[in-house]
């Protein structure tokens, strides 16, 4: 019940700012389309709590054993990875069932084969070359809807490949069918909240930011 409560009550906090504007911290103005919804400094403490409790849920599950054979950089990659996915929801501050289906999302590919994932990773790269190559040759009504879609199946058959290399590599080290489940949906659900932390930071502290980026930009 933990392993469920706690994404959920993560998500719905992170929805009460991500999709309605609460109390702004920052001036800076974002580009046309953005909203400004920054979290209050309450909401990011107990936003942050949360995240650092379902860390250490994830973390106690590990023996130093099974943490020795974790090819850590196949994992680094998936954490930046989703670490900008988590980025661009809250810069485009995503609706909360986006937010649900990309937690859902990660918990699901966890379950999936390394071999499985690798062949419909394959797949997805050349229908997304197939829809690029549509896109190139019609007219400008079509392109303008192939190319989005071009661009996100192949964003989405990296997502698949970087998912599938990771658990290779940690099944072919001896890692346990089972832990290997958990550290994938770990390091997909770290890179979310992360990458909304990372947004949220900037956001909060932009006017610092720039002063600081300024001074070091008058200096010699």
């Amino acid at each position: 019940m933990n392993l469920v409560a706690m994404p959920i009550a993560l998500l719905l906090l992170l929805s009460r700012h991500v999709s309605a504007v609460s109390s702004p911290i920052s001036s800076r103005p974002l580009p046309i389309g953005l909203a400004a919804a920054i979290p209050s400094e309450l909401r990011l403490v107990l936003v942050v709590m949360l995240g650092i409790m379902l860390t250490g849920f994830f973390v106690m599950r590990f023996s130093k054993e099974s943490v020795r054979r974790l090819p850590f950089s196949s994992l680094v990659i998936l954490l930046v990875i989703h670490i900008l996915f988590g980025w661009l929801l809250s810069v485009y501050s995503a609706f909360w069932w986006i937010w649900l289906g990309a937690i859902v999302g990660c918990g699901a590919i966890a379950t999936v084969l390394s071999i499985d994932l690798g062949m419909l990773g394959l797949r997805v790269l050349i229908l997304a070359g197939v829809t690029a190559i549509v896109s190139l040759v019609a007219d400008a009504s079509v392109r303008q809807t192939a190319t989005p879609i071009a661009l996100g199946l192949a964003i989405a058959g990296c997502w698949l490949w970087a998912v599938g290399g990771a658990r290779f590599r940690m099944e072919s080290n001896g890692v346990e069918r089972s832990q290997v489940g958990w550290t994938i949906i770990f390091v997909c659900w770290e890179g979310l909240w992360l990458g909304w932390l990372l947004n949220t930071v900037l956001e909060s502290n932009w006017n610092l930011i720039n002063q600081v980026l300024t001074l070091l930009s008058l200096s010699p």
